[in-house]
Order: structure tokens, then C-alpha cells, then sequence
């Protein structure tokens, strides 16, 4: 997922004294104060893998129109957006009205912390997150399998979405060599050349996600939704997942949590549905709607995820995979 780091406002997260952390609230008359007779309450409908889920205590670090990133203390991120956005990793997804805006509503370096249930933030912004519901993307389940004729005319549908959108073309020239020889070791289960290949690919681009680092992302959602019970693919996986995670570090803060939930079979809710409907051999059209919104995340870094997906499900299919 990229963010316009360009139009955001941003700020580091600062240790601060213990004393400026904001206040427990044991009751409803302290909540009630602490909130303010003003304060803007929404509640929160989905949370995604990775939010603490004891609560947390942070600092508004940088916000968006759809979205609003936190820094926590032990240096997590966790990611507010509206609903339009889906569901993310290290996610909550608030049911905001129409109109709004993060980047409006909330000030960069506001104190956040949740207690008993509430999100609470110093401009006087709460979220409910009682009532959400956990979500996860469960792409073990899948076992896609790109062989049945359904199922390759649904990827043969997202393939000509990505194809006409285009925006993966950058990466492409600069990391061609390596995507190449990922999908070659993960056909041949190679996990020392797809190591060496997933190094190339880590950190490779800019912005927030780099392109490298999308595609990887969407590789992953690839090899998880293929697994199935193959035993060997699955130690792949777990193999590769745990170079994964030790790679990140290379990365930036943000990328690193999408590239760690990858790697422990976690993606946004865009990717998931795109992936879900190919497994299921979807319609074209059925196809079509999800691929585009997945390609629609950014300016690159949706079609380098869906290049990643779908390349990543084509090398434990038939041989004449599409040359990109």
C-alpha cells in the first residue's frame, strides 16, 4: 500500500516521558471528561492482522484524506482509513461519514491511546473499536489452482487488467532479471535462488512501498493461495516467509509491515478479493471489478502487487506462463 508521502503532514515519533503518556480512564465519567463535550465519536468496523489487541499507546504520524498513520511505542505502525480503503494489515477501518478527511480531522503529533475499548486522541477523536470484528485473509484455504480452465479465464482477466493499466513497466526494466529468476525458483522450489532473487527485489524503487517490495507482496499472496496441502510447497513458503521477515529490516517502516504480514500470509482486503475471485474461476467481469481495485492502490504500487500475484500463482501452473 503507498502513501503520497508528498501531500501528507508528517512527524516522527518521539520518546516522551512517562508522564506524557494521556491517562488511564477506568470509568465512564473519566472517558466522558477526557473525551470533551465536542469530541467526534465513530466506531471502528473492521480491525486487521497485527493491531495490538490489548491497546496501544502512540502519536499521529503522518495523515492523509483516507488515511492516518500511528506510531506506537514499541515503534509498530497502525493504519486508520476509511472504508473505501479496505482492510490492512496492521489495519483499523473506520466508519467514517462521507466527506471526511484524516488529514482534516487529526493533527500530526496528537498522543492516541486505547483504553477500555476506545481509541482516544488528543483532538478530541474517538473510535469504538468494541464492535469491530477482526478480519484475516485466510489464503491458505484456497488451493488455487491455475490449471482449471475457470480459473485460468479469471487469471487470464486480471492479466489483461494489468496489462492494459501498466504501471508496473518501471519495475519491469530495473528488476526484470530478478522476477524472472523469483519465478523460475519458485517453480523448481528453490529456496537459495529465490532468496538471492527476493534480495534484488527488496528496498528496489521509491516512495513508501517501493516497487521491488509490492512485488514481493503480491508474489507471496501467490504462493500462499497455491499451497494448498502440498507439503513442499508449503516449506517453501515457510522457508522463503522467514527470509522474508529477516529482509524487511532493509526496507522502510512502512513497507516493512506489509512485506512481514506477506510473509505470514496476511494482505490487504483488495489483494485477498482479486485472489479469492481467480481461485474461484469468477467471471470476467467479476474479475475485472476486483483487479482494478486492487490497481487502483497508488500510482504503481496496486499494478506491481497484482504483477506479484499473479506471477506468483502462474509458476506452480502450466508452463506457458505469460511473458511480461
Amino acid at each position: 500500500m503507498s502513501f503520497p508521502l508528498r501531500k501528507a503532514r508528517v512527524a516522527r515519533f518521539n520518546n516522551r516521558p512517562a508522564g506524557l503518556v494521556p491517562a488511564v480512564h477506568t470509568d465512564a465519567r473519566q472517558a466522558e471528561t477526557a473525551e470533551g463535550v465536542g469530541a467526534t465519536r465513530i466506531a471502528a468496523l473492521r480491525i486487521g492482522p497485527g493491531v495490538p489487541r490489548h491497546g496501544f499507546v502512540g502519536l499521529v504520524a503522518a495523515t492523509y484524506a483516507r488515511a492516518c498513520l500511528m506510531t506506537l511505542t514499541d515503534d509498530q505502525l497502525v493504519t486508520l482509513v476509511t472504508p473505501e480503503m479496505g482492510i490492512l494489515p496492521n489495519g483499523i477501518t473506520v466508519d467514517t461519514p462521507d466527506g471526511f478527511s484524516f488529514e482534516r480531522s487529526l493533527s500530526v503529533g496528537a498522543r492516541a491511546a486505547v483504553r477500555g475499548g476506545v481509541l482516544r486522541i488528543d483532538d478530541g477523536f474517538c473510535i469504538d473499536l468494541r464492535a469491530s470484528r477482526p478480519w484475516r485473509s485466510h489464503l491458505d484455504r484456497l488451493a488455487l489452482n491455475i490449471a482449471h480452465a475457470q480459473v485460468r479465464q479469471a487469471w487470464d482477466a486480471a492479466w489483461s487488467a494489468l496489462r492494459v493499466h501498466g504501471a508496473f513497466a518501471p519495475l519491469v526494466h530495473r528488476g526484470g532479471v530478478a522476477i524472472t529468476r523469483m519465478f523460475e525458483a519458485t517453480r523448481d522450489l528453490d529456496s537459495a535462488c529465490a532468496r538471492q532473487a527476493m534480495s534484488a527485489l527488496i528496498g528496489l524503487g521509491e516512495g513508501s512501498t517501493p516497487a521491488g517490495d509490492d512485488y514481493l507482496v503480491g508474489h507471496f499472496v501467490g504462493l500462499w493461495s497455491c499451497a494448498g496441502a502440498d507439503g513442499a510447497r508449503q516449506r517453501f513458503i515457510a522457508d522463503l516467509g522467514g527470509s522474508l521477515r529477516e529482509m524487511a529490516s532493509r526496507t522502510n517502516r512502512v513497507s516493512r509491515v506489509y512485506l512481514e504480514a506477506a510473509a505470514e500470509g496476511e494482505v490487504s482486503e483488495r489483494l485477498a478479493t482479486l485472489v479469492y475471485r481467480i481461485a474461484a474461476g469468477a467471471g470476467q467481469e467479476s474479475t475485472a471489478v476486483a483487479a482494478a481495485a486492487a490497481l487502483a492502490v497508488g500510482h504503481s504500487s496496486g499494478a506491481c502487487c497484482v504483477l506479484g500475484l499473479l506471477l506468483g500463482s502462474a509458476a506452480w501452473g502450466p508452463a506457458d506462463w505469460p511473458q511480461v
